[in-house]
């Protein structure tokens, strides 16, 4: 690929460059064992089980603490754990994944990399500022970046087309044949550059999960080096 074809990066924040899945899996198993509860394959199957839940089927009002905790809760409720319990354990959960800033493997070095080769950096995240803003601290990659977006803070969320074009407006610049996408959800960030016309990358060992199509796929984000 032309090394300047692009100037600016988009980059999903959960999954391509932060870990989250991961976290959310052990810290649910910390928990557990920190109040000496069991757990085996049939709890591990039973937390997979919790996955894909739309989040905004729980109302309109649906707070910070709410989406974080929104899958160990209905995990908890799976074990029957119930009373002051549920609580603490809820809580315990919710401190635990605030302040989970692990880095995807290589994600330092790339970003250095871009950074120092004169691409433009930004953030693009679903979620809540408070959250997302503090990992990204915690991380120490704050300074990699011109600019973050975050849904909520922008009251746009990905893949919507107004997410993008809010982006866009607010970057320096302004040919979107000079973006490029980088995330690992299908439907958030590649069907959002679909929606919005710019180029996207995959970050995924397997392509068979995203029925839409995109630009480039990389298996780890320290292959962008060679791919940019």
């Amino acid at each position: 690929m032309n090394h300047k074809r692009y100037t600016s990066l988009l980059f999903d924040l959960d999954d391509t460059l932060l870990e989250y899945s991961d976290i959310e899996l052990s810290s649910a198993l910390t928990v557990l064992e920190n109040h000496s509860l069991p757990y085996g394959a049939d709890v591990l199957e039973l937390f997979d089980e919790t996955f894909g839940f739309n989040i905004f089927e729980l109302g309109k009002d649906i707070t910070l603490f709410d989406v974080v905790t929104n899958r160990f809760v209905r995990f908890l409720k799976l074990l029957e754990i119930k009373g002051e319990l549920f609580e603490e354990l809820k809580t315990e959960f919710f401190d635990m994944m605030q302040n989970s800033h692990k880095l995807k493997p290589g994600a330092l070095k790339t970003l250095r990399y871009l950074k120092n080769s004169g691409y433009l950096l930004y953030i693009i995240t679903n979620g809540y500022p408070e959250f997302q803003y503090k990992r990204i601290k915690q991380a120490k990659i704050m300074n990699f970046f011109t600019e973050i977006f975050v849904s909520e803070e922008i009251n746009y969320k990905k893949p919507s087309a107004s997410f993008y074009d809010y982006v866009m407006n607010n970057i320096l610049e302004n040919n979107r044949s000079k973006v490029l996408i980088i995330g690992d959800a299908p439907t958030a960030d590649i069907l959002g550059g679909i929606n919005s016309k710019i180029d996207t990358c995959l970050v995924a060992e397997e392509d068979k999960l995203c029925k839409y199509s995109y630009n480039y796929r990389i298996k780890k984000i320290d292959e962008l080096i060679n791919l940019l």
